[in-house]
């Protein structure tokens, strides 16, 4: 599909989308998952949330709070009481 073309579907798809749809991208790291939805989030005035940053975050909060990563109870706690 030509670039065209696919700015074209892209404009009808952001016409006639609800808001609560969900669009997930999937593949190995390193692959530009990121940069491709944050390009197809800004083409159809979507959200973007890059759960990958979410996940670093969410483990920075653990880690520096010690808290041992066996205790899932635990880590879910202290991950619902950080502001990420």
């Amino acid at each position: 599909m030509r670039g065209q073309d696919l700015a074209r579907v892209f404009r009808v798809v952001g016409d006639i989308v609800s808001e609560r749809i969900v669009i997930a991208v999937d593949g190995p790291s390193g692959v530009g998952k990121t940069s491709v939805a944050r390009g197809v989030a800004v083409r159809l005035n979507f959200g973007h949330l890059d759960t990958g940053a979410f996940y670093r975050a969410a483990t920075i909060v653990v880690l520096i709070n010690r808290v041992g990563l066996a205790d899932e109870a635990a880590v879910a706690k202290e991950i619902g009481r950080a502001h990420v």
